[in-house]
């Protein structure tokens, strides 16, 4: 799921306010069926 992707990805040591910008990306990307862009 969304959060266990996010977990691994910052176990991996990416930068955590980044997964949690791509986190919410795909969040929204559930919800609505389509990728935000920026």
């Amino acid at each position: 799921g969304i959060v266990n992707a996010a977990t691994t990805a910052i176990e991996n040591g990416d930068d955590p306010d980044a997964v949690t910008e791509l986190a919410v990306r795909m969040a929204v990307t559930a919800i609505t069926g389509t990728l935000p862009g920026r």
